[in-house]
């Protein structure tokens, strides 16, 4: 007979000699149960051999006297079938000898027990174990299918990544040789006055790397020529707040020690939805034009002071300067002059010979 769950009631599993509704009806008669005095309830509740060597005389076996002879039954003993602390149930041997159970008899019996209490523990497990495997595997199952299914979202997810990245890639590199290739130095600077993008060909007018002025954001002032710097320190202030678009000229020493003039032009940079991102900048090198003005200025101080008639002409014959003897003569301004043809001033028969 085994223990159900909940511990009270005893039921049998296993019958030899007699008919199973036999037995039943002893094993669940009156108090035998493992709270109650009987011999199989003792035995489980203690854990240790009990056996009733005079069924017909024992107070204890009185609820079930009548019935046990009616079967013969003379002895019995009730063996806990124990497996380490727990007590399964218990094995109930009927003998139609009084006095059949002794100690010896009882340590063989005990033995008996005990390796059926191993051999339904092992059961137990196995089931346990067939149980489990079974639901394992059927968690593995589903589990599966879910990692499949995650796996093909995972492998359609990377497909449109790699699409995107690539497209991204394309994009980028768009942008760099549109950027990076410009003759002009181009930058963008946040609204905090940090560089976000500076072309390499700042390198080219100053000398110094993008990468330099990323790092050190005020180098452009540091090589602004000191007569121009506190215009420049001015503008740079007026771009982070200004949020207008703005063109002057100033000066920067660069690396070599060369002056450099540059023509500066900024505009506010927006988003799409409208917020400020920073100014953009273009930087280009008017050297060689500000030189040739300043050639210019002195070749007109220098002729303005003789009484000949004297003009400067290019190849297309239009007037690039002349002196105020010459405007004089002919009773012009420089703004009627300069930048028409001799053909417009003097006729085309005079062009013509020259």
């Amino acid at each position: 007979g085994l223990v159900t769950k909940d511990g009270f009631d005893v039921h049998p599993v296993a019958t030899y000699g007699l008919d199973k509704d036999d037995l039943n009806s002893i094993l669940e008669t009156g108090d035998d149960s493992p709270t109650g005095q009987g011999a199989t309830g003792v035995a489980i509740r203690t854990a240790q051999p009990v056996a009733v060597n005079h069924i017909d005389t024992d107070p204890a076996y009185a609820p079930w006297r009548l019935a046990a002879l009616e079967q013969n039954y003379r002895s019995s003993a009730a063996l806990p079938l124990c497996y380490g602390d727990e007590v399964l149930g218990a094995l109930n041997v009927y003998s139609a000898e009084p006095d059949h159970f002794t100690e010896d008899r009882l340590q063989v019996l005990q033995s008996f027990a005990n390796l059926t209490a191993v051999a339904l523990q092992k059961a137990r497990f196995h089931e346990q174990i067939q149980r489990h495997a079974a639901e394992l595997e059927q968690r593995v199952t589903e589990r599966t299918a879910e990692l499949r299914k995650t796996n093909v979202q995972l492998e359609t997810e990377i497909a449109e990544r790699k699409s995107a990245e690539e497209a991204l890639r394309e994009s980028e590199e768009r942008f760099r040789t549109v950027a990076d290739f410009t003759y002009d130095w181009e930058y963008w600077i946040d609204a905090n006055g940090n560089y976000i993008y500076v072309s390499p060909s700042c390198e080219r007018i100053t000398g110094y790397r993008a990468d330099e002025f990323h790092r050190e954001p005020s180098l452009l002032e540091t090589i602004t020529h000191p007569d121009d710097r506190a215009k420049v320190t001015q503008h740079f202030e007026y771009e982070l707040n200004g949020h207008k678009a703005v063109s002057f000229e100033f000066r920067v020493i660069a690396r070599t020690g060369e002056i450099h003039w540059i023509d500066h032009l900024c505009q506010p940079v927006y988003g799409a939805d409208g917020r400020w991102l920073g100014q953009r900048a273009s930087n280009r090198d008017i050297t060689d034009r500000k030189q040739a003005e300043e050639t210019l200025r002195q070749y007109e101080r220098i002729v303005s002071a003789t009484p000949d008639l004297m003009a400067l002409l290019d190849k297309d014959y239009v007037y690039q300067a002349v002196n105020d003897t010459y405007l004089k003569a002919y009773k012009k301004s420089q703004d009627q002059i300069i930048g028409h043809t001799v053909a417009e001033l003097l006729g085309a028969e005079i062009q013509s010979i020259l």
